[in-house]
Protein backbone atom coordinates (compact mmCIF):
# COMPACT_ATOMS: atom_id res chain seq x y z
CA UNK A 1 0.00 0.00 0.00
CA UNK A 2 2.66 2.33 0.82
CA UNK A 3 4.27 1.76 -2.45
CA UNK A 4 1.06 2.67 -4.68
CA UNK A 5 0.45 5.74 -2.40
CA UNK A 6 4.17 6.97 -3.45
CA UNK A 7 4.24 5.73 -6.95
CA UNK A 8 0.36 7.90 -7.18
CA UNK A 9 2.71 11.01 -5.67
CA UNK A 10 5.07 10.47 -8.36
CA UNK A 11 2.55 10.51 -11.04
CA UNK A 12 0.90 13.46 -9.67
CA UNK A 13 3.80 15.17 -9.81
CA UNK A 14 5.29 14.09 -13.22
CA UNK A 15 1.52 14.65 -14.79
CA UNK A 16 2.28 18.37 -12.72
CA UNK A 17 5.40 19.11 -14.28
CA UNK A 18 4.22 17.38 -18.01
CA UNK A 19 1.29 19.94 -17.75
CA UNK A 20 3.52 22.91 -17.41
CA UNK A 21 6.03 21.69 -20.43
CA UNK A 22 4.34 22.40 -23.34
CA UNK A 23 4.21 26.39 -22.13
CA UNK A 24 7.66 27.22 -21.71
CA UNK A 25 10.34 29.49 -23.90
CA UNK A 26 12.42 27.63 -26.74
CA UNK A 27 15.43 27.73 -24.11
CA UNK A 28 14.51 25.50 -21.91
CA UNK A 29 13.31 22.70 -24.33
CA UNK A 30 16.75 20.95 -24.40
CA UNK A 31 16.57 20.46 -20.21
CA UNK A 32 12.84 19.33 -21.31
CA UNK A 33 14.24 16.82 -23.49
CA UNK A 34 15.93 15.24 -20.72
CA UNK A 35 13.11 15.51 -18.17
CA UNK A 36 10.85 13.57 -20.65
CA UNK A 37 13.42 10.46 -21.08
CA UNK A 38 13.42 10.59 -17.20
CA UNK A 39 9.93 10.63 -17.10
CA UNK A 40 9.26 7.80 -19.19
CA UNK A 41 11.29 5.32 -17.30
CA UNK A 42 10.33 6.33 -13.74
CA UNK A 43 7.13 5.66 -15.28
CA UNK A 44 8.12 2.50 -16.80
CA UNK A 45 10.08 1.47 -13.95
CA UNK A 46 6.59 2.13 -11.61
CA UNK A 47 4.85 -0.83 -13.87
CA UNK A 48 7.47 -2.63 -13.67
CA UNK A 49 7.94 -3.07 -10.18
CA UNK A 50 4.33 -3.62 -9.85
CA UNK A 51 3.77 -6.46 -12.04
CA UNK A 52 7.37 -7.97 -10.33
CA UNK A 53 5.58 -7.73 -7.21
CA UNK A 54 2.71 -9.05 -8.31
CA UNK A 55 4.21 -12.11 -9.77
CA UNK A 56 6.77 -12.06 -7.08
CA UNK A 57 9.74 -11.85 -9.72
CA UNK A 58 12.32 -10.24 -7.59
CA UNK A 59 14.62 -10.03 -10.59
CA UNK A 60 12.04 -7.72 -12.65
CA UNK A 61 11.54 -5.57 -9.43
CA UNK A 62 15.32 -5.41 -9.54
CA UNK A 63 15.45 -4.38 -12.69
CA UNK A 64 12.47 -1.84 -12.43
CA UNK A 65 14.69 -0.18 -9.62
CA UNK A 66 17.91 0.40 -11.32
CA UNK A 67 15.82 2.14 -14.00
CA UNK A 68 14.15 4.06 -11.23
CA UNK A 69 17.07 5.29 -10.18
CA UNK A 70 18.44 5.99 -13.76
CA UNK A 71 15.12 8.02 -14.17
CA UNK A 72 15.36 9.95 -11.23
CA UNK A 73 18.82 10.75 -12.52
CA UNK A 74 17.95 12.02 -15.73
CA UNK A 75 15.02 14.31 -13.84
CA UNK A 76 17.36 15.49 -11.54
CA UNK A 77 19.92 16.63 -14.43
CA UNK A 78 16.93 17.97 -15.92
CA UNK A 79 16.23 19.87 -13.05
CA UNK A 80 20.19 21.52 -13.01
CA UNK A 81 20.06 22.17 -17.01
CA UNK A 82 16.57 24.23 -16.20
CA UNK A 83 18.45 26.29 -13.71
CA UNK A 84 21.11 26.70 -16.02
CA UNK A 85 18.99 27.86 -18.47
CA UNK A 86 17.19 30.65 -15.95
CA UNK A 87 20.41 31.66 -15.04
CA UNK A 88 19.50 30.42 -11.16
CA UNK A 89 22.49 29.01 -9.81
CA UNK A 90 22.27 25.57 -7.42
CA UNK A 91 22.12 25.88 -3.69
CA UNK A 92 25.17 25.60 -2.12
CA UNK A 93 26.30 21.30 -1.90
CA UNK A 94 23.84 20.51 -3.86
CA UNK A 95 25.40 17.61 -6.10
CA UNK A 96 24.73 17.99 -9.54
CA UNK A 97 24.26 14.72 -11.60
CA UNK A 98 26.91 13.83 -14.39
CA UNK A 99 26.25 14.34 -18.49
CA UNK A 100 25.64 10.37 -18.74
CA UNK A 101 22.37 10.52 -16.52
CA UNK A 102 23.87 8.95 -13.33
CA UNK A 103 21.84 9.87 -10.57
CA UNK A 104 23.30 12.28 -7.78
CA UNK A 105 25.17 10.54 -5.22
CA UNK A 106 23.33 8.74 -2.27
CA UNK A 107 21.64 10.52 0.47
CA UNK A 108 21.87 13.78 -1.70
CA UNK A 109 18.84 16.33 -0.84
CA UNK A 110 17.70 16.23 -4.82
CA UNK A 111 14.79 17.85 -5.90
CA UNK A 112 11.30 15.53 -6.52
Amino acid sequence: LTIRREQGEAEARLGAVDALAGSVPPRFAPALTVYAGGARAVRRAMAEAQAGFLRLDWDRVAEATDLMDRGAGEIERAAAELDAAAGVAPAAGTPIPSEAGEPASPGAGGRS
